[in-house]
Order: structure tokens, then sequence, then C-alpha cells
């Protein structure tokens, strides 16, 4: 069983976590403060560590008090921020935290998230009292490890492990002979773990022959790997930062997409990042970059400043047309009442020189011309006619 630790001033959090998640896979241990949570670890080292606390500030000050001792920094923790403090969580990132969840979460999603991070945690082959080593690939990248790995002639397993992702690569005398992330083929599994460059690692030696499943030796594993690096990073360096939120733009039209591109763009709702995107779709890294490119040269998507500027220029442009059509409407109406009053006027002046002409006097003419103008009132001619 995984035991967990929850750090929370609230104990009615810890107690909901209790009563919802504990049972075969997982159980809770529940500490109020620092010096209570120090006290736990003493008496039984966690598996793993969960603080609840919503303000990004407060919960680095418990992790920098947590770390201060050595044999915690090797605890996978997970923080739980509040929406309004989430965009502040790289802060958390930089100092080693496993995984960080948004508050706030349903509770089937916690669990089916809890449920993962546990299941990561208990598969984790590195066993600290055999002999093996351990840090952190912000110091040691792939590359690096497989060469040392290499020249050393050892033999063993190197596991890697990022927030909720797991890969490992199993060696025999220094040679590549397999490796294993989510649903990749072995070549492309090391590629998507090559990009890595946050997250821990462990190696395992030991004693035992692996069969290879993989037929390039490692000099080719290693050029294919730095190929596909150069034409990652080209393409990255070609889009926005990989860590930039991107939104959807109000004028893509997805029902003229393929299926397929409407899965991939429909994650950036409500807006994500690059980064969030390579790590969610189980695809090599150069096929999801070439359909963000498509996307941000087509502007499917756009940055946060990209997207409220076009908003902006729409609202602008929206409320320009509406006072154009108001003084558009205006003008016309007094077009309309001008030649309304001209109308009037014309027909009021021919009736006046009619009924005070002496019709006598006009010939068949000028009798023509008056009953062709529709603004003559005929039956007040007709009556006049009719006295003669």
């Amino acid at each position: 069983m995984v035991d967990g630790l929850v750090i929370s001033k609230d104990k009615s959090l810890f107690e909901e976590f209790n009563i919802n998640f504990s049972g075969t896979l997982t159980s809770f241990e529940y500490a109020d403060s620092i010096e209570s949570a120090r006290s736990a670890i003493d008496l039984i080292i966690p598996d793993y560590i969960i603080i609840i606390e919503k303000n990004v500030q407060t919960a680095h000050e418990i992790l920098n008090n947590l770390y201060e001792n050595e044999t915690i920094k090797n605890i996978p923790l997970i923080c739980f921020l509040s929406t309004d403090e989430w965009s502040q969580r790289k802060k958390l990132w930089q100092l080693g935290v496993k995984d960080i969840i948004q508050l706030p979460i349903s509770r089937n999603e916690l669990k089916l998230q809890l449920e993962k991070f546990v299941d990561d945690i208990s598969n984790i082959t590195f066993d600290q009292e055999e002999a093996g080593m351990y840090g952190k690939l912000e110091d040691y990248n792939l590359l690096d490890l497989i060469q040392t790995l290499e020249n050393n002639k050892k033999t063993g397993v190197l596991v890697m492990y990022r927030a909720r992702d797991e890969g490992k690569i199993w060696f025999y005398e220094g040679n590549i002979q397999d490796a294993k992330y989510r649903y990749f083929k072995p070549i492309p599994a090391i590629q998507k773990m090559v990009s890595w460059l946050d997250g821990d690692f462990s190696i395992s030696f030991v004693d035992e022959k692996y069969e290879k499943l993989i037929e390039e030796d490692n000099q080719q594993i290693l050029l294919d790997a730095i190929q596909y690096i150069d034409q990652r990073n080209k393409i990255i360096h070609s889009l926005p930062d990989a860590n930039e939120v991107l939104l959807i733009s109000p004028e893509a039209d997805m029902e003229q997409m393929a299926e397929e591109d409407v899965t991939y763009l429909r994650f950036f709702h409500g807006g994500q990042t690059i980064s969030a995107y390579l790590d969610t779709f189980d695809q090599d890294d150069i096929t999801l970059l070439e359909m963000i490119r498509i996307f941000v040269d087509e502007k499917f998507l756009m940055t946060r400043e990209e997207f409220d500027s076009f908003v902006t220029q729409q609202e602008l442009e929206i409320e320009g047309a509406g006072i154009k059509n108001v003084f558009k409407k205006f003008f016309k109406r007094k077009e309309e009442d001008e030649k309304k009053r001209k109308k009037t006027a014309s027909a009021d002046d021919i009736e006046e020189f009619i009924l005070d002409k002496d019709l006598t006097d006009m010939d068949d003419t000028n009798f023509i011309k008056l009953y062709q103008d529709d603004m003559v009132d005929l039956k007040k001619i007709m009556n006049k006619i009719k006295k003669i």
C-alpha cells in the first residue's frame, strides 16, 4: 500500500481525502503544520506528500522548509492551488514539485488523477537500498546518461519520471536493449524522453541480461536523437514560447477541418501551452509541432496579446458599423423628409394654379400636361370642371 501525507491547515480537507480516496491502493496521514509534518516523516517516510494550500507563496514557504531535510527532497510531492494562483505555479515546479492540481476540481477527476499518480509511484523500479544512482534531469539529460552508462559498460534500468510520466530504458553492458514510454515503440520513446529538460531519474544496476529489442546500436540511437532534437528545436523556435498560453481564434472554422485537426485544436480551448500539448498527445513531437505551426500560420491559434487585440478590433469595427448605420439612417430620413416636403409643396402649387386659372383658356396640351402629374388632385380638378 502507498502511504500519503496530507499537509493542510484545514483538517476537513484531510477528512475528505481520507473518506473518499483511502483504500486498497493508498492511506493518508495528516499534518496541520510544517512541524507536525516533519514529526510524521520522522516516524515513517511517506511514499508521497500532498500540500493543499491555495496561496502560492505559502506553499512555496512550506516546501522550502520541508526541503531542508534532504530525505524529503526524494519524496514525490503534489500541490493543490486555487485558480487565482494558477499562473504562478512555475515557482513550485522550480522547487521540484511532481504535480500541481488546480482547484476547484470534481471528485471524480481528482480521484482519477490521484490513482494515476499512485500507480506511477508504485511502478517506479528504483530501490534506494540497491546499488544505483539518482538525480535531476536538469543536471543530466538523457544523452549524457546514455553515454555515461555506455562508457562504464553498466547493466541495469534507467527510469525517468516527470510529473505523472515515467519512461524506462534497459541496458546490458552499456548497450541499449529496450525502451518503454506510454504506447510508443522503443526508438520513438527514447526520442520523446530526450526532450525532457526537467524531472528526475534513477538507475538500478543489476546483474541480469536483457533481451535486445532495438536493432540500432548506441551510436546510431544517439545520432538519430540529436537530429530529432535539432529538428524539434528548429520548429519550436519558429513558434510562440512553449510555455506561453495560446487561444483559439474566434474566426477558426472547425466545420471545415479534418476531425483529427479539430481534436488537436480543441485542446487549446480556454488557453493552453505548447508544452502541455506535447505532453498530452501520444505522438512524436515533430508531427505535433508541425500541426501547431499550421494552426499558428493560419491564425487559428493566437497568443493572449494577439487574441485580445483581435477581439478589441472586432468590437471597434462593430461599434463603428453601428454608428455608421445610425448616421446613414438619420441622413436618409432627412433626405426623405425633404423630398416629401418638396413633393407636397409642388402638388399644392399646381392645384392652386389650376383652381385659380380660367380653365376655359387652356388648350388640350396644357390639360394633358397637368393630368400626367401624379401630384395633382384630380378630384378637385373635376369639381372645378363641373362648375364650368
